[in-house]
């Protein structure tokens, strides 16, 4: 695979850039675009008992001490090291709201999370993107990171599915010239653990989510582990009671049952080998994953597919290889019974189409 260095530098826009597209909510299709979890963690069936125990007329804690505390519990850390939020994409914004601003520069991996360049892009700081190499792993030399005030990277990444290395961030880190932000929303899947070598340092900080593996997207809950230091720096940026009384509940409740997790997980990883297979049948080239996801090069125009399987009720991710270069899609594990689905529904597409694919490196202009 090639691992040539492509690096772009972008400056600040005059106005913020358009937001990420989304979908809202539509029971009749069938959501294989964000990789939420299609079980029901056993907390949400408790709702309407935890409800009552919380007085929903006034306000709940300032700054989510008590999932604070029983994050600090659940994983052996100084309940000073976290620090939690209305989702952990508050927490990403609150990091560029912290180290970012005008005259300043903040870098991202491409492909990537939008949410990443739109937060850069949004805080008025210059932008500076390296693109992975064909296997997906970040530039196995962090130079391209020095003189940048913040770097995001992600473990495993979105939409590659591939997990940094100990050794990666270790790298990054040290070249970094303010701090390197690890987006860990679906770290529960696969992948190596990193908090040893990140919180070692004073300029690592993980953000974490309920949305995935934990089942609990709609209550928007997230939540940041780094040193204290750089908590107690991140937080004088931000507001307090973003975290409302009922999320914070929930997922206090949640965290006592973490055997939902490991089942999840468990399926995830007993379908994905399933799914890659039925895809490679169907011509598709499949990317390996540590995610509940898989990102793949269609057989046929990405674009074009994408539309035809939205059509028939199925939303998968369109993932540019550049600015004006093929889609790819991303396709999140579902269910057994989802997955049968999408595998009839694109045999269906494919069995009477002539179009060719268009493949191009990741930083095709």
């Amino acid at each position: 695979m090639p691992r040539h260095l492509e690096v772009r530098d972008t400056p600040a826009p005059r106005v913020p850039p358009e937001p990420p597209e989304y979908f809202d909510r539509d029971p009749s299709v069938l959501r294989l675009d964000n990789n939420t979890n299609p079980r029901v963690h056993p907390a949400i069936r408790r709702v309407g008992t935890i409800a009552r125990t919380v007085e929903l007329n006034r306000y709940g804690t300032a700054w989510g001490g008590r999932l604070r505390a029983a994050l600090a519990r659940y994983y052996d850390l100084p309940e000073a090291s976290i620090f939690v939020g209305a989702g952990s994409d508050e927490i990403l914004d609150a990091a560029a709201r912290t180290f970012l601003g005008p005259g300043r520069r903040g870098g991202m991996t491409r492909p990537g999370y939008d949410i990443h360049a739109s937060l850069i892009a949004r805080s008025g700081a210059d932008l500076r993107e390296a693109f992975l190499g064909e296997d997906g792993r970040v530039p196995a030399s962090p130079g391209w990171a020095r003189g940048l005030d913040l770097l995001f990277l992600a473990s495993p990444s979105n939409p590659t599915g591939v997990a940094l290395r100990a050794k990666e961030l270790a790298g990054y880190a040290d070249a970094v010239s303010g701090v390197a932000v690890v987006d860990e929303a679906y770290a529960e899947y696969g992948g190596p653990r990193l908090w040893r070598t990140g919180l070692a340092r004073k300029n690592v900080l993980f953000t974490r989510t309920f949305s995935k593996a934990w089942g609990l997207a709609g209550l928007r809950v997230g939540y940041g582990v780094a040193h204290p230091e750089l908590v107690e720096r991140i937080r004088r940026y931000r507001i307090p009671f973003t975290l409302n009384t009922l999320s914070e509940e929930i997922a206090r409740a949640a965290l006592a049952s973490p055997a939902f997790v490991r089942r999840s997980v468990a399926e995830v990883r007993s379908q994905r080998p399933r799914l890659a297979e039925l895809l490679r049948r169907l011509g598709f080239t499949v990317h390996p994953s540590d995610a509940n996801f898989l990102l793949v090069d269609p057989p046929v125009d990405g674009e074009w597919l994408f539309d035809e399987l939205r059509r028939r009720r199925i939303l998968l991710r369109r993932i540019r290889r550049g600015p004006r270069g093929p889609v790819a899609l991303r396709v999140t594990i579902g269910t057994p019974r989802e997955i049968d689905r999408l595998d009839r529904t694109l045999r269906s597409i494919l069995g009477r189409s002539g179009r060719e694919p268009a493949l191009g490196r990741w930083g095709d202009p």
